[in-house]
C-alpha cells in the first residue's frame, strides 16, 4: 500500500511539472539604436614590423703565450707515485705538464690529480692529460682515487 501511495505522488508531481506554462518572451522587440552622441573610436595606425639583420659582433681571440716560452714536463702517474715527483721551475714561468698514465698500475676507476693550480680527472684508456699554468709559488699536487677520495701519491712543483 505504501508503495502505491509513493508511485501516485510521483505521477502527480510529474504531471504537474509537465503542464507548467512559462511566460512568453517578446522576441520581436526592436533593439535599441546607438546614440548619435557616441562616435566610433578613432583608428590608430599600426606600424608594420621591420626585419633587420642581426648586429655584427667582432671577436678577437686572446693570444696564448708563444710555445718557446713554455717550460715542459712529462710526469708518469700511477696509484703509488709520480715520476718524477718533484720539478723545479723559475718564478713566472709558463709551465706545461703532460701527465701520462699506466693503466695496469691504476685503480679501475682512475685517478684525480688536484692542486691549487689545476685539477685532472683521468679515467682508464683516456690517454695523456695536459695542464698549463704560470708558476708563482711552490705547491703540491696530489692524486686520489675518484670513488673513495683515498690519497695515493704526492708531487711537488718548486719555484725558484
Amino acid at each position: 500500500m505504501k508503495w502505491f501511495l509513493f508511485v501516485g505522488i510521483i505521477l502527480v508531481l510529474a504531471a504537474s511539472g509537465c503542464t507548467y506554462d512559462f511566460p512568453a518572451v517578446n522576441q520581436t522587440a526592436p533593439l535599441p539604436s546607438p546614440s548619435p552622441a557616441v562616435s566610433p573610436p578613432p583608428t590608430v595606425p599600426v606600424p608594420s614590423p621591420s626585419i633587420s639583420s642581426p648586429p655584427t659582433i667582432n671577436i678577437t681571440p686572446t693570444p696564448s703565450p708563444p710555445a718557446e716560452n713554455v717550460t715542459p714536463f712529462t710526469i708518469l702517474a700511477t696509484d703509488f707515485k709520480f715520476d718524477p715527483n718533484n720539478i723545479t721551475v723559475n718564478k713566472s714561468d709558463n709551465v706545461r705538464i703532460v701527465f701520462t698514465f699506466n693503466d695496469s698500475e691504476i685503480y679501475f676507476a682512475g685517478l684525480d690529480i688536484r692542486s691549487n693550480y689545476f685539477t685532472v680527472e683521468y679515467r682508464p684508456s683516456q690517454g695523456n692529460k695536459t695542464v698549463e699554468f704560470v708558476a708563482e709559488q711552490a705547491f703540491e699536487f696530489r692524486s686520489y682515487w675518484p670513488s673513495s677520495g683515498v690519497l695515493k701519491a704526492v708531487g711537488k712543483v718548486n719555484v725558484v
